[in-house]
């Protein structure tokens, strides 16, 4: 099932909206905020005439701030024109477009290469520490610390470059956080400022700069605020503005029992039928909301793991997709290099309809066509839908939020907060929770205890 935008302008009568243009824009379509993100919000008789909701939004992604607050104000000049010509665009699609032509462009500041070498030279020859230089003596220090894809992924292709871009200077700690922030989020550039910070410290107790350095960029951390922007997939985000489905409940994190053999089902019906898909992703599905593991343990289950009669698991190993390795569990730094995962029936008979006769012990359980391990981001194309050159697929989540199966969009990781949830609603000890899916009490209470849809229940006197 496709999504279904309309497209034609629509015709609005005059009793939707005052015929006066400053009544109209104060008392009936007002610019808000929501989570420090501007948003357009429309009359309760439009949202229901044109889109059929009680209050419809427009969410502009743009920070709340007073030159942001003049581009929302041009553009509620713009569709209060359109209204009043009866040619509004009702996908909202052309406000979106030319939000573009009033939002300001950014000017990437270019670093000085002359200047940054003629610094790094200088540097050297007074034995100074430059900021690339320190951080690849910390990166050493830390890649005994942490597990090989994040110093690869993180620390080696996200902060080596950014930083080798910076002024080099670590005495010009504003000119550092000045350059972080112009040409980076806010979230980013504050990420990498806590590892400059903390960069510093280990500097100092090493030696390697003077114990009375100043660290300011600790202070430039705590100063930066993050705008908090919705990380809904596009599509999804493209259905909420359309009227199609309504926000999400963001502090819930979980599907329900029905919820979830919906979309089992459907993952059954509509893309593996035949044989269709690239990958057994009904069957791992499956195995995500009975056990509550991580997507990389999934993906780095091998038979070898699994007892003989598949009445018990032993996850061992996780496997990153992106680099091609096979690494250890999550909660291997913290000693648990391996957890015991005792079946059900139901997930009991599905190991055993799956294995072949003559199994290779170090073979993947779920694996693709050539026998590699299941590509989750192959998987998130299923489950959100995409559109390219190539082909369109049609999102399972978005068909069935559509359907009135699914409540709301959540992402695939969703399946993990689903086994919990329902292990905790059942009256499983919490305790017990944690060793099954390999994380401590403190975090089952905070993470995943407080996310329940409907989890407050009053007692009456």
């Amino acid at each position: 099932m496709t999504v279904e935008l309309l497209k034609e302008s629509t015709p609005i009568s005059e009793a939707s909206l005052s015929s006066q243009p400053g009544r109209a824009r104060n008392g009936s379509i007002s610019v808000g905020s929501d989570r420090g993100v501007l948003r357009i919000q429309f009359p309760s008789n439009l949202s229901q005439e044109i889109w059929g909701l009680k209050q419809k939004y427009l969410y502009l992604d743009l920070p709340d701030n007073d030159q942001n607050r003049l581009i929302a104000e041009l553009l509620v000049r713009d569709i209060l024109l359109d209204i009043q010509n009866a040619y509004l665009d009702a996908t909202l699609e052309r406000y979106l477009s030319a939000l573009e032509a009033y939002r300001p462009k950014p000017v990437r500041q270019e670093p000085n290469v002359l200047e940054n070498v003629l610094e790094n030279v200088v540097n050297k020859v007074l034995g100074r520490h430059t900021l690339s230089s320190l951080f690849e003596q910390y990166l050493d220090y830390k890649s005994n610390l942490l597990e090989e894809t994040t110093i690869i992924l993180t620390y080696q292709r996200r902060y080596a470059k950014a930083f080798a871009e910076c002024p080099q200077n670590l005495h010009d700690g504003l000119k550092i956080q000045k350059y972080l922030m112009q040409n980076h989020s806010s979230s980013k550039a504050k990420r990498m400022i806590s590892v400059i910070a903390n960069m510093v410290e280990w500097a100092k107790l090493n030696r390697l700069l003077p114990p009375n350095f100043l660290n300011v960029y600790k202070q430039y951390r705590d100063d930066i605020k993050v705008v908090v922007k919705r990380e809904t997939a596009q599509t999804i985000q493209k259905m909420i503005h359309a009227g199609i489905i309504e926000e999400p409940e963001l502090e819930c994190r979980a599907f329900s029992a029905e919820e979830a053999n919906a979309i089992i089902e459907a993952i059954e019906e509509r893309i593996c039928a035949n044989n269709r898909a690239s990958a057994p992703w009904d069957q791992v599905i499956k195995f995500l909301f009975w056990t509550g593991c991580r997507q990389g343990e999934c993906a780095g289950l091998r038979w070898c793991d699994v007892s003989l009669n598949c009445s018990k698991i032993t996850f061992k190993s996780s496997y990153n997709n992106q680099l091609k390795i096979l690494k250890g569990l999550k909660t291997e730094g913290k000693g648990a290099q391996s957890r015991a995962f005792p079946c059900g029936p139901k997930l009991q008979n599905l190991l055993l309809t799956i294995r072949p006769d003559n199994f290779d012990p170090l073979a993947y359980v779920f694996c693709n066509k050539q026998g590699k391990p299941v590509d989750f981001g192959t998987f998130h194309m299923y489950w959100v839908g995409t559109v390219n050159r190539k082909q369109q697929v049609v999102g399972i989540l978005p068909t069935l939020i559509k359907e009135g199966k699914v409540h709301q969009y959540l992402t695939p990781y969703a399946t993990r907060h689903t086994y919990i949830n329902f292990q905790l609603d059942a009256g499983v000890n919490i305790a017990n929770i944690a060793k099954l899916v390999g994380n401590s009490p403190a975090t089952i209470h905070y993470y995943y205890e407080s996310t329940r849809r409907d989890s407050v229940q009053p007692v009456e006197l």
